[in-house]
């Protein structure tokens, strides 16, 4: 059996201590590595912040081209191991074709960066773009995507970065990952440049409780994931030792999708037919891809009742096919964690709706949760669950549809959708999108596809970490 070490990583150097915690996988008993998580303390965290603090000055003198052409080489040895995909994979029960697909993308991405940086600040005709001050980033457990789209943002922008990663998932493995591949491109083409190996620290810290009066500081940026309850938390313990000059939050992904009548009342029964299980599976796929567990998967379904029963009927059927299997399997969802399953369990029968809850076995007699369609009155409320559950309600009107996307944000105290998909015809579509309140909108397309050029949840990191001076110049 493989241990992988995940250790601390300060002033440019790898560090362990004597406490540390073992991630054994508990996904499906399977024997596969395992994640040693070294925790630092209060030393190296107090090291973490003075490096940060002392590195962000001499970030101004490189180049913004430079870190761009840093960061694209980077990505020809981060990730570049199947083994490191496998062990991803077993860690968070995330399905591999997942994973790699995710994983690529976000490379991909990174190696555009002057691309990306030029169209951030396109409309900026004579500046001076420079760092802000030292970030401190808070990281989610489903981090295999966010360590990168954070770290390559908060480079770019110049902002020298401690990140506290949680110690149950990807975060920490992932963010090692980088910097081992980071120093590698340093090494190779340019040791002159050895000081930015220290723009990134990495400090898994065990109590978060503590965490707040060590890493609360004037003027520095704070990033934080989280629900809602989470962050103004973040906020309000931070907010006790310092002022920040920036708090960049990205709440969960509450997100949805509406199938109005329009899109298939006029057609013809074969046509209604096969445009139905487009529909169906593109929905299924938003609310289940990487087990439902994407930020941007659809929760709930907003369907009109003329279709209500056709629509509910066509992803009862469709569901089946999305099943939690190993997660290597091709054609698995993924595998919820035994701690989510119980909390899915629990709100699923807090509903009374236990047997819409695809719940079995699996042949190491652990229980893992299928696709779920689970259908709601309009005075029952949809959840964010950390699993392939897709809530159903019928809708009378566009007047009721409104309503009842409202209140679900109240309940969910959440201020908008972070991404909606509309099934309808494009005259309804055009009518309800400028009253929708959602961060993303989309036609006739999945809601959990993302776009990394776009803003996300309103926001461009790279432009919130930067500062920036308007030039002007006489003729």
């Amino acid at each position: 059996m493989k241990t992988i070490e995940i250790k601390n990583y300060i002033n440019g150097k790898f560090s362990e201590t004597d406490d540390f915690v073992i991630n054994d996988n508990a996904i499906n008993d399977i024997d596969g590595p395992k994640a040693k998580i070294y925790f630092c303390n209060d030393w190296d965290l107090t090291a973490a912040i003075e490096t940060a603090t002392l590195i962000q000055p001499k970030l101004r003198l490189v180049s913004s081209n430079m870190l761009a052409d840093l960061l694209s080489k980077t990505m020809e040895y981060y990730f570049n191991s199947n083994e490191d995909y496998l062990f991803l994979t077993e860690m968070t029960g995330s399905p591999y074709r997942f994973l790699r697909y995710a994983i690529n993308g976000t490379k991909e991405w990174v190696k555009d960066f002057k691309n990306f940086y030029t169209n951030t600040f396109r409309s900026v005709v004579s500046s001076y773009i420079f760092s802000s001050n030292p970030t401190f980033a808070i990281l989610p457990s489903n981090a295999e995507q966010i360590s990168l789209f954070v770290i390559a943002q908060s480079i770019m922008a110049k902002s020298a970065l401690i990140i506290r990663s949680s110690s149950r998932n990807a975060g920490s493995f992932t963010s090692v990952r980088f910097v081992e591949a980071w120093n590698k491109v340093i090494d190779e083409l340019n040791p002159d440049l050895h000081f930015l190996k220290k723009i990134v620290n990495i400090v898994n810290y065990k109590n978060i409780d503590d965490l707040w009066k060590h890493v609360s500081i004037d003027d520095w940026n704070y990033i934080c994931f989280g629900s809602r309850h989470t962050i103004n938390n973040v906020v309000s313990n931070i907010n006790q030792y310092a002022t920040p000059r920036k708090f960049v939050d990205y709440g969960y992904g509450f997100s949805n999708s509406v199938i109005d009548s329009s899109a298939l009342l006029n057609l013809d029964y074969k046509n209604q037919a096969i445009v139905l299980n487009e529909i169906t599976q593109k929905v299924l796929i938003s609310a289940t891809e990487n087990t439902g567990n994407q930020c941007t998967a659809t929760d709930v379904v907003y369907v009109h009742k003329d279709v209500y029963e056709m629509v509910f009927k066509a992803l009862k059927h469709n569901a089946v096919k999305y099943k939690s299997l190993d997660p290597k399997h091709p054609e698995s969802i993924g595998v919820v964690s035994p701690n989510n399953v119980k909390y899915i369990e629990q709100g699923i029968n807090e509903l009374h709706k236990r047997e819409h809850l695809n719940v079995q076995l699996d042949a190491n007699n652990n229980k893992v949760i299928h696709a779920s369609v689970v259908p709601l009155s309009r005075y029952e409320y949809a959840s964010e669950y950390p699993g392939p559950i897709l809530f159903v309600k019928s809708y009378d009107s566009e007047t009721d549809l409104l309503q009842q996307m409202a209140k679900e944000l109240e309940v969910n105290d959440v201020l908008k959708y972070l991404s909606s998909s509309v099934f309808a015809s494009k005259t309804f579509f055009n009518d309800i999108a400028p009253k929708l309140r959602t961060y993303k909108l989309k036609y006739d397309k999945p809601s959990h596809e993302v776009n990394l050029y776009y803003y996300h949840q309103g926001k461009n990191l790279l432009d919130e970490l930067t500062e920036l001076t308007i030039i002007e110049e006489k003729y």
